[in-house]
């Protein structure tokens, strides 16, 4: 006589596996789709796995020996610094990118700006007339020679001149007898001399106007003076 399958009251195959029966294996669950991909070293990542593998260990641990609880606070709290550094190191970047924005803004500021800068300053009636120099002590005289294309020369004494920067115009610096325009453009150079015969150092310095800044990543950057060419931010001795 034949088996039949076991029946529930509505006459129905009543489903149930025997116990050492093994069912074949099914279609495997799709992957679950647009999640987001979190880097392996990420703090989120990390924690992650900390927690699998924690309550991993709980689970089989030795129920005689369970783990310590001051064990488990102080992995706990080394996985959130973890987690904290990289929070802190976001939120600094975060700040360097808005102190680069705010040196690039401070940067542009400077477009139109009269500057000194180190260098032989050029003058004429016609272009630009200013000039300056700098000096590391007092000067009891200072002259300041006007040299023409030709190669005249024009000789203005200054006197009591004090140390550091000094701006001059054209006609605050009238040589005798007076500059011949068509014999300019003119180079500027100076003396200092002291009547106990010490001679002080002097340096000349070049007018310019600032028609652009070029912003160098990682650098304070450089300033365009047109024909005068790109200067460093520390070769500016004086500003308007």
């Amino acid at each position: 006589m034949s088996l039949s399958p076991l029946m529930d009251g509505a006459g129905q195959a009543n489903g149930r596996m025997p116990a050492n029966s093994r069912s074949a294996p099914g279609p495997q669950a799709p992957a679950a789709q647009g999640q987001p991909d979190i880097p392996a070293n990420s703090s989120d990542a990390i924690m992650d796995n900390f927690l699998k593998m924690m309550i991993a260990q709980m689970a089989n641990q030795d129920p005689t020996n369970p783990m310590n609880n001051n064990e488990f606070t102080s992995q706990i709290a080394q996985i959130s610094t973890v987690g904290g550094i990289e929070k802190l190191n976001k939120t600094l970047e975060g700040v360097g990118n808005v102190a680069v924005g705010l040196h690039s803004s401070s940067l542009a500021q400077w477009v139109g700006r009269k500057v000194l800068v180190i260098g032989d300053p050029k003058v004429s009636a016609a272009g630009n007339a200013e000039f300056g120099l700098f000096l590391n002590t007092d000067a009891d005289q200072v002259e300041v020679t006007y040299t023409g294309k030709d190669g005249s020369t024009y000789v203005k004494t200054l006197t009591n001149v004090k140390a550091g920067a000094s701006k001059y115009h054209m006609d605050d610096v009238v040589p005798e007898p007076e500059l011949d325009p068509d014999k300019g453009p003119f180079t500027v150079s100076f003396t200092a001399t002291n009547e106990d015969g010490s001679t002080p150092t002097i340096t000349a310095l070049k007018a310019a106007t600032v028609e652009s800044v070029i912003f160098i990543p990682g650098s304070f950057g450089k300033l365009n003076l047109g024909l005068d060419g790109t200067v460093e931010f520390n070769e500016i001795v004086m500003m308007e």
